[in-house]
C-alpha cells in the first residue's frame, strides 16, 4: 500500500465525488467576461444535446451577478431547456434541465 502525504490526503479528500454522476455535466465560467461566459455556456449545451446530457451545472459565481443575468437571459431564449434553477444552498449555480 502505497503511503501518502497529507498534502495528497487531502487533495483526494477534496476531489473525491466530483466527477459528475452520468447524464450530467459541469462548467465553470469564473472570471470570464459576459461574452466569454455566453459562449462557453452555448457550447456546453450544444455539447449536452448532442451528447443526450440531460443536467448541466453552471458555476457562474456570485460577483456582480453580470455573468448570472446573462446566463439566465441566455437560457430564456432556446427552446430546448426544460427548466433553469439555482442550485439548492448555493446560488453561485445555475442548473439547467434539456
Amino acid at each position: 500500500m502505497a503511503v501518502r502525504s497529507r498534502k495528497q490526503q487531502k487533495s483526494a479528500r477534496k476531489n473525491a465525488g466530483q466527477t459528475p454522476p452520468p447524464g450530467r455535466r459541469t462548467i465553470d465560467l469564473h472570471g470570464l467576461t459576459v461574452d466569454e461566459a455566453k459562449n462557453q455556456l452555448l457550447d456546453a449545451i450544444d455539447g449536452c444535446l448532442r451528447d443526450e446530457i440531460d443536467e448541466l451545472r453552471v458555476i457562474h459565481g456570485f460577483g456582480t451577478g453580470k455573468v448570472k443575468n446573462a446566463v439566465h437571459e441566455v437560457l430564456r431564449t432556446l427552446r430546448h431547456v426544460k427548466a433553469i434553477r439555482s442550485e439548492l444552498g448555493n446560488a453561485g449555480v445555475t442548473v439547467v434541465y434539456f
